[in-house]
């Protein structure tokens, strides 16, 4: 990562990866308006680490939810519901 670029990259960060700005201040215990004004102007390379290593956080925390979802929706009553890609 270019340490000018920091504020971009990011903001690119959380566009691509999903995260909101609220789930992000959240996670670095501050308000959404906080995180929008540290955006603006160049990250010290401790905020940077701190941005990416919640993001990251966050994102394993999504997978898992979606992979949990996921098992449910695809056992009813401790029976397997085969679905059409489970065809096999």
């Amino acid at each position: 990562m270019q340490y000018g670029k920091s504020k971009c990259y990011i903001r690119e960060e959380l566009k691509t990866r999903g995260v909101r700005h609220w789930e992000l201040a959240h996670e670095l215990d501050i308000s959404k308006q906080t995180l929008v004004r540290w955006l603006r102007f160049e990250l010290s390379e401790d905020k940077q680490l701190d941005m990416l290593e919640k993001t990251e956080e966050i994102i394993n925390r999504k997978e898992t939810i979606i992979d949990d979802q996921t098992k449910e929706r695809n056992y009813c009553g401790g029976v397997r519901i085969v679905g059409e890609d489970d065809t096999h």
